[in-house]
């Protein structure tokens, strides 16, 4: 088992897709994204879609109450989080 961590993506779709193609090349099997999906960026939306794509459990950040409503990724969010 091979984690990503992944971070401060900032809305940045086509940066993000490098990342996890990086992540794969290296044979990455789980991500785990500890914040800042949303803001700058032009992507916001797509960028958080992908986090749920690739079941990255994440860590609550500042931009929360802007996609919370994905709802938890893997049900009970316990007590740091699964979601933004």
């Amino acid at each position: 088992m091979k984690y990503a961590v992944i971070a401060d993506i900032h809305a940045n779709l086509e940066a993000f897709e490098v990342v996890l193609k990086d992540a794969k090349e290296q044979q990455c099997t789980h991500y785990c994204c500890v914040g800042d999906v949303v803001g700058y960026g032009p992507e916001p939306r797509e960028c958080v879609d992908k986090v749920w794509e690739v079941k990255s459990p994440f860590m609550r950040a500042s931009e929360r109450p802007a996609i919370d409503d994905h709802g938890p990724l893997h049900g009970d969010p316990g007590p740091v989080g699964t979601r933004i």
